[in-house]
């Protein structure tokens, strides 16, 4: 019932006639007590019979540690590859017997303070994270008690060369149609700048080498500022936009729809990521997709998270390939 008192485990100890210690030991299975079987069938009877539920931030301390394993996005950006790879670390971890916690992080600058106060009030059993974290929060967490430290990225990856590389595939897609000069078109999310840099970076590196001119957008943060973007594209001669991520094709894809502008013929648009949103759109949307079917070895998971200690999982870094879809064609004549 809403507002009905909590049944403590004092409330067990008294209706079994037991003292509090005697529950804590009996229902966290505590080794290294000598508890008989009588006292035992009686605690659990009564715990039943009032609806006891233990607090979990109380059992993981009696224990040591909880079954929950934190799963830590915090350092990345959230996305569509994101969430597949959660979803596939989120399985794993469920099928090893475990519960996971996704934390995403937010806008701050020490990423790792959600981490830490989560691990402070469930004890986990594992932490998962996407690179090897730093040694003063590694050692913070240990000393919390948690028990495993696991990186599921390789000494390889590269999330800086990754999103440059991402942007070099635009380009050498949009030069082999014959488009000679585009533009860029950037994230309007806060704490992005590093990752955006990265992106122009790969840009413009491709473009100096295979001899386009390419510049940069202003972020489009609704539609007015999305439209006004491909307009300025069109009058400085652009014939095609290499947008940041899907999401922010899609709004270059909105501001040509609204400025009367037509899809290749006039301006070829590609994403990044191959969002399940983008096939949908009206022309398909064109896109670079990262190839991750080696990136989580989930077996090898299931079985480090059983163990102690700290460990980077060895796998492929992706790569990236074009999706050719119909928002990218060869420049009008």
């Amino acid at each position: 019932m809403p507002g009905a008192t909590r049944v403590k485990a004092s409330d067990v100890a008294a209706a079994a006639g037991v003292s509090a210690a005697t529950v804590s030991y009996v229902l966290n299975d505590t080794p290294g007590q000598t508890i008989t079987e009588s006292t035992r069938a009686r605690v659990l009877e009564a715990a039943r019979s009032l609806g006891y539920v233990p607090h979990a931030a109380a059992a993981a301390l009696a224990r040591g540690s909880s079954g929950i394993v934190v799963i830590d996005f915090s350092e990345v950006p959230f996305g569509a590859l994101v969430g597949a790879m959660a979803a596939e670390l989120s399985d794993a971890v469920q099928e090893a017997g475990l519960v996971p916690i996704v934390e995403l992080g937010g806008r701050s600058s020490d990423g790792h303070a959600n981490l830490l106060a989560l691990a402070r009030a469930t004890r986990p059993r594992a932490v998962v994270t996407m690179a090897m974290l730093e040694p003063p929060v590694a050692e913070e967490l240990t000393s919390l008690g948690v028990p495993l430290l696991l990186s599921v990225m390789p000494e390889s990856y590269d999330i800086a060369r990754i999103m440059h590389d991402a942007a070099v595939v635009q380009v050498e897609h949009l030069a082999s149609l014959g488009h000679t000069r585009l533009v860029y078109a950037p994230p309007p999310t806060p704490g992005l700048e590093a990752l955006d840099q990265e992106r122009w970076r790969g840009v413009a590196d491709a473009a100096g080498r295979l001899g386009v001119e390419a510049s940069r957008l202003e972020a489009a943060t609704d539609v007015a500022a999305a439209v006004a973007a491909v307009e300025r594209a069109r009058a400085d001669g652009a014939t095609a936009i290499a947008a940041y991520n899907d999401e922010v094709a899609l709004a270059m894809l909105s501001g040509a729809h609204r400025a009367g502008l037509r899809v290749p013929a006039d301006l070829s648009i590609i994403g990044v990521d191959d969002t399940p949103q983008s096939q949908f759109a009206v022309p398909a949307l064109a896109t670079v997709a990262y190839s991750s079917a080696a990136l989580i070895p989930t077996g090898a998971l299931g079985v480090l998270l059983h163990g102690t200690g700290t460990h980077q999982l060895t796998a492929d870094a992706p790569s990236q390939r074009v999706i050719a879809r119909e928002s990218t064609g060869a420049p009008a004549a």
